[in-house]
């Protein structure tokens, strides 16, 4: 029988902050953390890609989920993004944060049929479960260069064979049609979530989407999900398409998503500064005036958000 561990909701991807001088500011970390326990949102994917994480030490990444429990405690749900590569580098990142009392594991190794064997993949995610006993697996399915990623057949399989393998975060091109497609292979008992696709939010809901994994606009993202699953898609509406465009803005390059974001945060006082140690940097003059734009509009939704629930 599955386990009794069902987060849903928004479960934000930790965006990192650093100094003047390339440093992880963790006193801005501890804000953010602080910041999604005050909005409500369901826990973090920490630390995850948008964490910058290529660009950031072991020892690093390690602080950011110690921070964040330090911070929320047992009242969020954490979760740490596993990016492996190899099978022996997922079993040991999973054994330290698993030890470090991480709620959940996501599995991110890329995976889907061009990229090898299934029996490898399928290996990789009954070690886990058999040897590491975690209460709470997802498999992140998101190769980029596949149509189609992780095989539905296969997902609904792993979902029933493996104890532990509770949810999959899709982000395969046209993700809405398999999030209903995983659905409906597992008679709707498996947790699907979005990610790159949180333009496609409330379609996502109508399909029976769990939860969001975005990054930042906390209260945003979380009450279109609470209006949505406590008084009825028209009230959800309304805040959705207010504030689609700043998403559908985040979307267009993780760049532009990711310095949006630290730019957000600044002016609401929770970062110190929008500094990043990845240098790539999508925006122009024409794209800087359109952000601020959007964050004005989004800070302008966000004082009037008692509005929507009327």
């Amino acid at each position: 029988m599955k386990g009794t561990t069902q987060p849903r909701g928004i479960i934000a991807t930790v965006i990192t902050p650093f100094d003047a001088k390339g440093n992880v500011d963790f006193q801005s970390l501890e804000r953010e953390y602080q910041w999604g326990l005050d909005t409500g949102i369901a826990g973090f994917l920490v630390p995850s890609g948008a964490s910058e994480l290529k660009y950031l030490s072991e020892g690093e990444q390690t602080e950011l989920f110690l921070t964040a429990r330090k911070i929320v405690g047992d009242k969020m749900f954490l979760m740490p993004n596993l990016p492996g590569p190899s099978e022996e580098e997922v079993f040991s990142q999973a054994k330290k944060y698993l030890d470090l009392g991480a709620d959940g594991i996501n599995i991110n190794t890329h995976w889907s049929p061009r990229k090898g064997p299934e029996e490898e993949f399928i290996h990789l995610i009954k070690r886990l479960d058999q040897e590491l006993h975690p209460s709470f697996l997802c498999i992140q399915d998101d190769d980029a260069e596949s149509t189609t990623g992780i095989p539905v057949d296969l997902a609904a399989r792993l979902f029933y064979e493996v104890e532990s393998l509770r949810a999959i975060k899709c982000e395969v091109g046209r993700a809405t049609l398999k999030y209903t497609a995983v659905k409906n292979a597992t008679n709707r008992e498996m947790l699907v979530y979005g990610g790159g696709y949180s333009h496609y939010a409330l379609e996502g809901y109508d399909r029976g989407l769990d939860g969001l994994m975005p990054s930042g606009m906390f209260e945003i993202f979380h009450n279109i999900y609470q209006l949505y699953h406590e008084k009825g898609r028209t009230y959800a509406e309304k805040l959705y398409y207010d504030s689609l465009p700043c998403v559908l803005f985040t979307r267009q390059d993780w760049s532009i998503n990711r310095i949006f974001h630290k730019n957000y945060m600044k002016r609401i006082g929770v970062f110190d500064t929008t500094h990043s140690r990845d240098p790539t940097d999508a925006y122009d003059a024409y794209t800087i005036r359109f952000r601020d734009e959007m964050i004005d509009r989004a800070l302008d939704i966000v004082q009037n958000m008692e509005h929507y629930w009327q």
